[in-house]
């Protein structure tokens, strides 16, 4: 199935189109997993863009937003749609004090659930010591990741890094 539709809508900006595209792959049986990677090929290109200064942080925003409610529908498909039955670890993740970003987090998250990772996920704004604690409570995690959009931030995840050593 040629996913490029899909991809031009969320490069165009096109709200709508996405939403009728991914209900269309969907009712049609096409693989969430499929889905999400036409998505991330147009998020990719705006990356691209913005990087080159042809669109704003305000779109970069907008576009996130989409994918954040694209996500919300297919989170329970990907979770459970094809991936492997086994467990392969345990990640703990969350974004550190400070900094209430999720959507890179919230993608990371789904993205290991649908491959066969255990995820405890720690949410947002996480002081060190919730950090600390959760690895106490999970000593079999293997894993952990630790979420930074804002550099004013920086120093909250040093010190969580340092709580942990």
């Amino acid at each position: 199935m040629e996913f490029s539709k899909l991809t031009e809508a969320v490069v165009a900006f096109d709200e709508n189109r996405i939403y009728t595209f991914v209900d269309e792959y969907l009712d049609q049986g096409m693989l969430a997993n499929h889905i999400l990677k036409a998505f991330r090929n147009g998020m990719s290109t705006l990356g691209d863009r913005y990087k080159r200064e042809e669109i704003f942080v305000s779109d970069m925003m907008f576009a996130g937003e989409i994918m954040r409610n694209v996500m919300k529908k297919l989170k329970p498909i990907l979770v459970n749609e094809g991936g492997p039955k086994e467990v392969f670890g345990k990640v703990i993740i969350g974004t550190v004090k400070g900094d209430i970003h999720d959507l890179g987090k919230d993608l990371v998250v789904m993205i290991l659930r649908g491959n066969g990772f255990e995820v405890v996920d720690l949410g947002v704004d996480v002081p060190y010591e919730k950090v600390v604690e959760a690895i106490k409570s999970n000593p079999d995690s293997r894993i952990l990741g630790l979420s930074v959009l804002l550099t004013s931030v920086f120093q909250a995840t040093t010190m969580t890094v340092e709580a942990i050593k």
